[in-house]
């Protein structure tokens, strides 16, 4: 608990700003202005927690590598690296979240190291457009599966050894909002699954109308 004392979260061009020709919940929420002190000791706090988890992660990894390289299966073995969101802290005057359009929360860490992968190459980048849909079709194709048509992502195995190739030109990004689940609320409508879900209208404060979606 005492590592990165004095570290803060990033202080990005758009820290703690508001910029009106943003959607309406980065709007709406300047109304209530920047940041106060105590929202920014608490996102610098909730900083330096996530690099302090981060050291067990690297712990494991380096354990998980060493066990590897003991069991000779090293040269023979892919890790992938990656996470499922990205993350805010301080963005556009909100302290912490993960549910914007904004690069701070839809980019995501992905590292890869495994047979095939020049060791020229440990440590380059590469520019293809790549999403988590695009893990499942390549992990098939490193295992000799065939990767069914019906599958939205793609292999992204050809860009291992080709920094040149190129998978899709834009990704589509989307948020549906938080649901519960609510009973009766549709009526006796067979096959029917209803969620209860909640409209923001004064961010942050959580909350809202409640109204019932039905599919």
């Amino acid at each position: 608990v005492d590592l990165f004392p004095d570290i803060q979260s990033p202080r990005s061009p758009n820290w703690n700003t508001h910029f009106p020709d943003k959607h309406w919940f980065v709007n709406v929420s300047g109304i209530y202005g920047p940041m106060n002190s105590t929202s920014t000791i608490f996102s610098d706090f909730l900083y330096r927690r996530r690099l302090q988890t981060l050291q067990t992660v690297d712990e494991y990894i380096d354990q998980l590598t060493h066990q590897l390289k003991a069991s000779g299966v090293i040269d023979n073995t892919y890790i992938f690296y990656t996470s499922d969101n990205g993350y805010h802290l301080g963005l556009f005057g909100l302290a912490l979240d993960k549910r914007l359009p904004y690069e701070d929360d839809i980019r995501l860490p992905f590292i890869v190291r495994g047979p095939g992968i020049p060791q020229q190459d440990y440590g380059s980048q590469r520019t293809a457009l790549v999403a988590n849909i695009d893990f499942a079709p390549t992990f098939l194709q490193l295992a000799g599966v065939t990767i069914p048509d019906s599958m939205d992502g793609k292999s992204i195995v050809p860009t291992f050894t080709d920094s040149s190739q190129h998978l899709r030109d834009t990704l589509l990004i989307e948020y549906h909002g938080e649901f519960s689940e609510c009973s009766g609320v549709c009526g006796n409508l067979s096959g029917v699954a209803c969620w209860a879900q909640t409209e923001y209208k004064q961010p942050p404060f959580w909350g809202g109308k409640d109204f019932c979606v039905c599919q």
